[in-house]
Parts: structure tokens; C-alpha cells; sequence
């Protein structure tokens, strides 16, 4: 008989979601002004130097993980988005900060900038329900 590792399967668990949206940016510094699909965000905040702030329709007690993609219009800077675990989400309020960062000198270097206008962003979040289904433990040495 097998040890279950969990009390729920949270591959497949109803405790779980995943948000899956794209973002389009528009004048630098200012927030995106269209998602797809329409209604993935409640709204989106433009801070300026790469940073931007987005607005759950639910707020999520437990951020699992999330990665971001920059889709560029043309080939003329290349982003990355950058998202600071856990801590870039406040469960309190449903809202989310990433960054985009470039590496605009070409060495390796890279700095947070503001996107380009009519870029996409693309999100994939996963958040838990329930803070019971998402327990931490230390890993066995």
C-alpha cells in the first residue's frame, strides 16, 4: 500500500486555480489597456520603471506560483518578467506586482524598464482556495 502525500490530489483539486491572461501595454508608465480574456483582471496599475500591478476579480488566500512572458511587437528590446515569489502577492487585497526587466546593453545586466506600447504580457498564476491546501513543510535532509 502507498503512502498518500497529501490529503487531496492538487493536480487535479477543486482548491486550486489557475488564471491563464495576456495584458497589452500601452504609453510607458501607464497601466495595460486590454486583456484577453476580457474580465481575467478587475484592473491593472502602470507604476512606472517596469513595474505594474494587477487587480484580481477573487482574492486567493496562498500565491502556489505564477510566470510571465513578454510578447514583443518587434525584436527591438527583450523583456522578462520578473515575479518576486510569494511575496509579490498581497492576499489581502487580490492584487499582484511584477516587473519587466531588460538587459538593454546586451551583457548580462538587467534592469527594470518600462514595456513598449502594444506589447502582450502573458500571466499564469496559481493561487490555492483554501489556505489548508497549500500546508508547508520542511524537506527531509
Amino acid at each position: 500500500m502507498s503512502k498518500l502525500l497529501y490529503p487531496l490530489s492538487y493536480v487535479t483539486s477543486a482548491e486550486q486555480v489557475t488564471l491563464k491572461f495576456r495584458l497589452q501595454l500601452t504609453t510607458s508608465g501607464s497601466a495595460p489597456d486590454f486583456q484577453v480574456p476580457a474580465g481575467s483582471i478587475a484592473s491593472a496599475t502602470g507604476a512606472g520603471s517596469g513595474v505594474y500591478t494587477i487587480t484580481l476579480q477573487e482574492k486567493y488566500p496562498v500565491f502556489l506560483g505564477g510566470r510571465g512572458e513578454y510578447w514583443a511587437a518587434t525584436n527591438t528590446a527583450f523583456y522578462k518578467v520578473n515575479i518576486a515569489g510569494p511575496s509579490a502577492y498581497v492576499a489581502s487585497t487580490g492584487v499582484l506586482t511584477f516587473t519587466l526587466v531588460t538587459d538593454a546593453n546586451g551583457d548580462g545586466t538587467y534592469a527594470a524598464a518600462d514595456g513598449v506600447e502594444n506589447d502582450w504580457i502573458w500571466l499564469e498564476l496559481t493561487f490555492a482556495k483554501v489556505s489548508t491546501a497549500a500546508p508547508s513543510g520542511a524537506i527531509p535532509a
